[in-house]
């Protein structure tokens, strides 16, 4: 349940495609299958979203009872665990995305999906301030939008 529930409230903050549907559905179908976390996880990666695609390979690593996550996961050589594993030890990746929508709102001070995106970053950071920060102004922006109450629930119960 708590999977399923992780999906949703991911698939509504961040944009859809048909390739990450499809895992998400191979996940929801076999939940204790560890290829489709795999799956799932790298593209996560590919969208450089570190932490979500961190739980995927911690999910798939314990259903497959093999080595530490690790051992499994930064110790392989292909290219987007090489990524994750680069991000996790260096934050600043992070931090940068957050300069470069810092400065798209300075632009267009009305892109909610940027602040909402702000909110996401500044959470990863485990920086809670400024993730309520942006999303109140998500919030003021357009209130009915659900993510952002979502991400607000999220924010909150930690």
């Amino acid at each position: 349940m708590a999977i399923f529930l992780f999906l949703t409230v991911h698939s509504l903050i961040f944009p859809e495609d048909e390739t990450l549907e499809r895992a998400r559905l191979e996940v929801l179908k076999d939940p204790g299958n560890p290829t489709p976390h795999f799956r799932l996880g790298k593209i996560f990666l590919e969208r450089n979203d570190f932490n979500v695609a961190k739980e995927e390979f911690r999910l798939a690593e314990i259903f497959s009872k093999k080595e530490t996550w690790e051992e499994n996961v930064l110790g392989a050589t292909s290219p987007p665990l090489a990524l994750l594993k680069k991000a996790m030890e260096a934050p600043e990746e992070i931090a940068a995305e957050i300069s470069f929508w810092e400065k798209i709102v300075k632009e267009k001070p009305d892109y909610r999906d940027a602040y909402l995106r702000l909110a996401v970053l500044n959470y990863q950071l485990h920086k809670k301030e400024e993730a309520r920060e942006y999303l109140k102004k998500v919030i003021d922006l357009d209130p009915n939008f659900e993510p952002a109450r979502e991400l607000g629930e999220i924010i909150s119960s930690k």
